[in-house]
């Protein structure tokens, strides 16, 4: 999966669906991309076509490479860390009880 926005409201969902199903992800390097997956995904110079271009073909040409795999398992540990429903419903309830507690 290739994310190319400029702009991303944290992370593109589409990003968190092929990390849930152990693909490889290039990310612009925007710091929103950066800060949700780290280590974990591929990233290219935002703006710059020929850096896009590099990573694709890198990515694309070492299916199989330990980096590239790497960078996709923990893209998906993050991912079901982070990011299933009962993750987010926990990361809610959380939330809920602090502010009541400071209510």
């Amino acid at each position: 999966l290739v994310v190319a926005t400029c702009e991303d409201a944290n992370t593109a969902l589409s990003a968190i669906e092929a990390s849930y199903l152990k693909k490889p992800v290039i990310l612009s390097d925007i710091r929103p991309h950066q800060e949700e997956f780290g280590d974990n995904a591929h990233y290219f110079k935002t703006d710059d076509l020929e850096d896009f271009k590099r990573v694709l073909l890198e990515v694309c040409e070492n299916p199989d490479a330990n980096w590239v795999k790497g960078k996709a398992s923990g893209a998906y540990r993050m991912v079901m860390q982070n990011h299933t429903p009962q993750s987010m419903a926990k990361a809610m309830a959380d939330r809920i009880n602090e502010l009541w507690i400071k209510s």
